[in-house]
């Protein structure tokens, strides 16, 4: 999955909770590939669509890619 954050199949009320600063990195993604600039695109949207805070949903992640990678 590519974000494309101001997609219409996205409910506005998700696309709302996309900080400006996440929306100003987003611009750089060419949509044809996982890049680390939609990393905080799509964490904003897992939180939005899980009702969880995207600081939290950052740090599960990471937790369990350390986890996974065995980077601990």
């Amino acid at each position: 999955m590519y974000p494309k954050i101001s997609d219409k199949k996205i409910p506005k009320e998700i696309r709302d909770k996309i900080t400006e600063p996440t929306k100003l990195i987003h611009k750089f993604s060419s949509f044809n590939r996982n890049e680390p600039c939609s990393l905080a695109a799509v964490c904003e949207l897992i939180a939005g669509f899980s009702g969880r805070d995207p600081k939290d949903v950052a740090r599960i992640t990471t937790e369990n890619a350390k986890r996974i990678y065995k980077l601990e």
